[in-house]
């Protein structure tokens, strides 16, 4: 998932944006970014020594965050527009960062060489530990 980081944001938006209304908001952004990983036919070795080097180099490193700052700007006001009380907007940008820092989380454990999981399965944990 290098390169244009864009359309893969847009992606998960849209496919938040496509989920219930009464779904909790957590679980549509999990159900998002796992949509998002089920769009790569390969998660073998190769695509494991990439994610060691974007997390690795810095200037790599810092377009990761690049691109979750635009990432988080499409998903906060969809967040926001499901979260009912006071400071929605601040709360929505708390649970957008978070869920990035999982999807993220997720994926640099996944490059792991010794991890034999799938990258939704260690999003899955990720996102269990912060629901509670």
């Amino acid at each position: 998932m290098l390169g244009n980081a864009m359309p893969w944001g847009e992606f998960v938006r849209d496919t938040f944006a496509n989920r219930p209304a009464d779904e909790p908001v957590w679980d549509s952004l999990r159900i998002s970014y796992e949509a998002l990983l089920g769009l790569s036919e390969s998660h073998g070795e190769r695509q494991k020594r990439i994610m060691r080097v974007l997390t690795s180099t810095a200037s790599l490193r810092a377009r990761n965050l690049e691109k979750h700052l635009a990432w988080a700007q499409m998903l906060t006001p969809l967040v926001a527009g499901r979260l009912h009380g006071m400071d929605r907007q601040l709360r929505a940008l708390t649970i957008v960062q978070a869920s990035l820092a999982c999807f993220d989380i997720a994926l640099t454990s996944w490059a792991d060489p010794d991890e034999n999981r799938p990258p939704a399965t260690l999003l899955a944990i990720s996102f269990h530990e912060l629901k509670h």
